[in-house]
């Protein structure tokens, strides 16, 4: 039927789109599924999006090579502990459409929701109801989100002031409404645009389609706090943030330019144990907007001022779970974010209530003082 091709066509588009978002970090691009049959691709992805190497035949020639490129991507799926069901390496080769879907289908549940398959949609609903339910009740992730006013209230749930309006839009104007949803929550979210408006308010939306845009959202930092280096010196920032103790938790550590060696990190918990916890390198890029320093109000006179002093700057920004309020230590008159040209990822999982002291230094000069954070674990 129409409406059944249209469903297929939006979460076919839309697994195309969340392939290209992880892709691009190696510079690669589909254009459609076929591009998934030699295994070059799919085994690029599956790195991407796990964080681990597959080793497989990077320039396959002949059939054979391909065939057993695939077979490796489904090796390598498997070995992570998630179930697929009659798929094997030829359905990839030859483009098995369904199948390949749900092979991507599967990625994201395991690498962009952590869920299992049966959780996965209560979870979400649930999480989105917490908030936005007293506004727009979320049932589904098909009709709730026609007329767009939904997602322009998830944007402003997340980060205050950036889409106040939702109750006030008219849902006669769908269009209108899921285009400002969908362009909000990319320009100052950072979401990706995995699905368009045009099809978010067909009346037959793709269920899958829409839980990958929407599960953006539940991804993005709960417990964010960006601390970052400036002039070697030693500065201190706090924040108070509702995070769920034992739920994993991330903090973006961001560096300009100028920063030179490796980091060098200890995390100490209320009780002053040190904290183990995992950093990675991450593209600046992937921090989302609302996490990066803001614009700052001071002069380029009291900017030489402090300068000429010895007086250097420091900025943090605090995302709060309930996204009630920002912090930023201090401001400056241009557009820092654009300094940032590398970051870490922190992650941790908070095993204690109070606050978490967060101490960094330079490997490549002696317990050089880079930052000092400190952050506060409550129980909401």
């Amino acid at each position: 039927s129409p409406t059944s091709a249209s469903r297929h066509a939006t979460q076919r588009n839309t697994f195309i789109r969340w392939s290209n978002k992880h892709l691009k970090r190696r510079g690669l691009k589909i254009a459609s599924l076929e591009d998934f049959q030699d295994g070059v691709v799919l085994c690029n992805l599956l790195e991407v999006v796990s964080g681990k190497s597959v080793q497989y035949n990077k320039t396959p020639k002949v059939t054979p090579h391909k065939l057993e490129n695939c077979a490796v991507a489904i090796r390598f799926v498997e070995g992570e502990g998630v179930k697929l069901v009659n798929i094997s390496g030829n359905d990839i080769y030859n483009c098995n459409e369904k199948l390949v879907l749900g092979l991507i289908w599967t990625l994201i549940l395991r690498w962009q929701m952590r869920y299992h398959d049966g959780s996965a949609e209560q979870e979400l609903l649930k999480w989105l109801n917490s908030k936005i339910g007293h506004q727009f009740p979320i049932k589904n992730f098909t009709s709730d989100w026609n007329d767009g006013r939904a997602l322009c209230a998830l944007n402003n749930s997340i980060y205050p002031g950036i889409c106040p309006e939702a109750l006030k839009m008219d849902p006669n104007t769908p269009l209108e409404n899921a285009t400002i949803g969908i362009n909000v929550a990319l320009e100052k979210l950072g979401i990706a645009d995995l699905v368009q408006p045009d099809e978010l308010i067909e009346r037959d939306l793709d269920k899958l389609a829409m839980m990958t845009y929407i599960s953006q959202f539940a991804a993005l930092p709960t417990f964010a706090g960006q601390v970052t280096y400036m002039n070697a010196a030693p500065e201190s920032s706090e924040g108070r943030t509702k995070v769920y103790s034992g739920k994993e938790q991330s903090i973006f550590v961001t560096f300009p330019s100028s920063f030179q060696g490796e980091l060098r990190a200890k995390l100490r918990s209320p009780s002053g144990k040190d904290v183990p916890f995992e950093m990675k390198p991450v593209d600046s890029a992937d921090i989302p907007p609302h996490l990066l320093p803001a614009r700052h109000e001071r002069t380029a006179s009291m900017m030489a001022a402090d300068s000429a002093v010895g007086r250097s700057h420091s900025y943090s920004q605090i995302q709060l779970d309930d996204a009630t309020a920002q912090s930023s230590a201090r401001r400056v008159s241009m557009d820092v974010s654009q300094l940032f040209t590398r970051a870490y990822e922190i992650l941790l999982i908070p095993g204690e209530l109070g606050m978490y002291e967060f101490h960094s230094s330079k490997t490549n000069e002696t317990d050089l003082p880079l930052q000092n954070a400190r952050f506060e674990s409550m129980i909401d």
